[in-house]
C-alpha cells in the first residue's frame, strides 16, 4: 500500500522508466497490491485496488474458501424454467 501520493509517484515513474505498456504497468501495480496488501491482511480472502474496485484475490489467506465479493448469492444459477412465459399472468 501507498502511503502518500509521492511514493504512489515514485512507484508509477519507477514502472514507467522500465519502458512498460500501460497494460504492464497496470499489471504490476495489480500484482504489487496483492503482495504488499495480503502480507498486511491475511484473514482478508479478497482484497480491493484502487482501480474501479477491482477484487484481486489474496496469496497470503489461508482460510476456507470465499466467493467472489461481487457475486450475487442470491441469483438462480440453475437451468431456466421452460415453463416460465407460461407462467406470466398476462
Amino acid at each position: 500500500m501507498f502511503y502518500s501520493y509521492e511514493q504512489y509517484e515514485e512507484h508509477q515513474a519507477d514502472l514507467a522508466a522500465e519502458h512498460k505498456s500501460d497494460h504492464e504497468i497496470y499489471l504490476d501495480t495489480l500484482h504489487d497490491i496483492r503482495f504488499r496488501e495480503g502480507a498486511d491482511y491475511p484473514d482478508r480472502a479478497w482484497l480491493a485496488t484502487p482501480y474501479d474496485m477491482v477484487w484481486v484475490a489474496n496469496p497470503y489467506y489461508t482460510g476456507p474458501a470465499v466467493p467472489h465479493p461481487e457475486d450475487d448469492e442470491d441469483e438462480d444459477t440453475g437451468p431456466a424454467d421452460p415453463h416460465f412465459e407460461e407462467d406470466i399472468p398476462y
